[in-house]
């Protein structure tokens, strides 16, 4: 055992002593006179000892070479995964949206906490000519692959602002995705994807099998948006039109969209959505929706990624004689 010890160790003067070793301990009672037979023949089994420990330890010590050679690659190779990974995560948050600027009316806040380093869920909203466009989307699964196809999703959509249809945009977004089925079931990657417009008091919307959007009433009544339109990405042939519907969104209404990772916040059911609305009639402010949802991920901890995005139509304070009105201010995103 102490031969092993000492020969597994990476240098080659390992051997050396692990062999110096050997050749003290079957010296010693050699040495001390003490072992019986033919001096000759015990100096030739000495040297036939010496000479099997010596083959035991080079073996054992290339092995140890070779294993820390291969250990030391994992660990470069881990290294730049990491490294990879971290670049990827700062792209996606880049692709987060900022504030918008000179919106008066409109209100909007939104959060993304990814399960892992990289997520598939993702958010935007943007200026249109005549209003605020809204975006809230989640890839199967988790990690770089989901990310990159939320990226690729989010940009598709973006591409389309000028036009005013929410439902040609995921057709857009759909025919980016499309897959071919006859590769198997494993090659199919969908996306569920929520896409609104909102243009003085009417809410465009399209819902591509995402199903998880409320709006909460000034008065305190909730409508759950969703449709039986499948999500994108199952192929062109299966699903390829999107229906635009629309909803009536006075000052004071607000939109709550949000990823299938905060229902698992509130137990998983469908029943989640009634709890998004409770916190939005306790305080309608988007910033503290998010904010709301975000401080409960982080305490229950998640295993799926939460993404939330809250849009508001500013109520509209009664003018005082000889008054303008003053444009309200727009909320800041909450950081992710």
């Amino acid at each position: 055992m102490p031969l092993v010890w000492f020969a597994a160790r990476e240098p080659r003067r390992s051997v050396l002593w692990a062999v110096l070793g050997s050749m003290v301990v079957i010296l010693t009672p050699f040495i001390a006179g003490i072992s019986a037979g033919d001096r000759v023949t015990e100096l030739a089994r000495l040297l036939v000892g010496v000479l099997v420990y010596t083959a035991l330890a080079l073996v054992v010590n290339e092995l140890s070479r070779q294993y820390a050679a291969q250990l030391r690659l994992s660990e470069e190779r881990e290294a730049v995964v990491r490294t990879e990974i971290t670049r990827a995560a700062e792209v996606q948050r880049s692709l987060l949206p900022g504030a918008l600027a000179d919106t008066p009316g409109y209100a909007l806040a939104g959060t993304c906490l990814p399960s892992t380093t990289v997520g598939g869920d993702f958010f935007d909203w943007y200026r249109t000519d005549d209003g605020v466009a809204m975006t809230l989307g989640d890839v199967m699964g988790k990690g770089v692959g989901a990310g990159l196809i939320a990226a690729a999703v989010r940009a598709t959509v973006r591409s389309s602002r000028r036009d005013p249809d929410p439902g040609a945009a995921i057709v857009r977004a759909s025919e980016g995705l499309a897959t071919d089925l006859a590769d198997g079931p494993d090659s199919v990657v969908f996306t569920t994807l929520f896409h609104a417009r909102l243009r003085g008091d009417v809410l465009h919307w399209a819902d591509a099998g995402h199903g998880l959007t409320v709006v909460v009433r000034e008065d305190g009544g909730a409508e759950r948006l969703s449709t039986p339109d499948l999500p994108i990405g199952l192929g062109l042939g299966l699903h390829d039109a999107w229906e635009t519907r629309t909803t009536a969104l006075c000052p004071g209404d607000l939109v709550v969209c949000f990823s299938d990772g905060v229902l698992d916040l509130f137990g998983g059911g469908l029943d989640s959505v009634e709890h998004v609305a409770a916190l939005a009639r306790r305080d309608p402010r988007p910033s503290s929706v998010v904010d709301a949802l975000a401080d409960l991920a982080r305490e229950l901890g998640h295993d799926d990624d939460v993404t939330v995005v809250a849009l508001r139509r500013e109520p509209v304070a009664a003018p005082v004689a000889g008054d303008v009105l003053a444009p309200v201010a727009v909320a800041a995103p909450t950081a992710p």
